[in-house]
């Protein structure tokens, strides 16, 4: 796993303006590589915030339990042989979504469109 980082208001704006993420009323955007590939990392970032990910997320034979508050994903979502309880507050997947063996699933949440 990698390293915790604790950012402050100002710090955020700050990488959001460095690195071009993009606004879509007040829903950002980005792909998951900008967090090294860290979904505690992005939550711990995103605090609760809505949020999209760009491009396809892998999340595959991952501990990861729920998506929190990930609005979309603008690709594929892999997450083949998690752990994952809930897609939290998912609405849609523009790709693919894979569950394949993704045995403690019990809610799809607000999930409304995949593909």
């Amino acid at each position: 796993m990698g390293k915790r980082l604790i950012i402050s208001e100002e710090e955020r704006s700050e990488i959001r303006g460095k690195y071009n993420l993009i606004k879509e009323e007040e829903i950002l955007s980005f792909p998951f590589s900008f967090f090294h590939n860290d979904w505690n990392y992005v939550l711990s970032v995103m605090k609760g915030k809505p949020f999209k990910i760009e491009g396809e997320l892998d999340l595959s034979k991952s501990d990861v339990k729920s998506l929190g508050s990930l609005q979309s994903v603008l690709g594929n979502l892999y997450l083949h042989r998690s752990n994952i309880e809930s897609l939290g507050d998912l609405e849609n997947v523009k790709g693919k979504l894979n569950l394949g063996n993704a045995k403690k699933i019990k809610s799809l949440g607000k999930l409304k469109s995949v593909g």
